[in-house]
């Protein structure tokens, strides 16, 4: 059987994550003015993700809890692991700052998101919810504190809409 490529697996999303997607973005009440305010803040967000996403894995890293997803049998941390896991997590954000909510991003949430769920597509990569969920607010509050930092002055606006 052919490996199937990371882009491939991820079209495998469920086939109504579009809907489900528009049905959240209604139930959260985003609309397609928060969506441009994201775009907007693109770049801001994108120049901060590589400092983001290692303070968030830093504070994996900090909790037993969390650490042994990343530990070796003999206890040491997976380097090679860590890198790939961080890899994936800018992407993710990149591609979140984008603000191409499109059914192609669709599938890619819901496939990832599946990932990591006890019911999910990769055992592999089992993340307990509650960490999924702490991640998501670790790296709003330092998305919300880089665009604080470079908007305050010129355009505080733009920080909240984005936010």
């Amino acid at each position: 059987m052919t490996e199937l490529t990371t882009q491939e697996r991820f079209k495998r999303g469920a086939a109504d994550a579009g809907r489900y997607f528009d049905f959240m973005a209604q139930f959260v009440d985003f609309q397609p003015e928060h969506a441009e305010a994201i775009r907007a803040t693109r770049f801001i967000v994108e120049k901060h993700i590589p400092a983001i996403v290692a303070d968030f894995y830093a504070q994996l890293l900090s909790f037993p809890a969390t650490r042994k997803h990343f530990q070796r049998k003999d206890g040491s941390i997976d380097q090679d692991y860590l890198r790939l896991r961080m890899q994936h997590q800018a992407t993710f954000w990149r591609r979140t700052a984008s603000a191409v909510f499109d059914e192609d991003y669709a599938r890619f949430v819901d496939y990832v998101g599946r990932a990591h769920t006890s019911q999910g597509a990769d055992a592999s990569i089992y993340i307990p919810e509650r960490y999924v969920m702490g991640m998501v607010g670790f790296v709003q509050q330092r998305i919300g504190q880089a665009l604080d930092a470079e908007l305050h002055s010129v355009d505080p606006d733009l920080a909240f809409r984005a936010m």
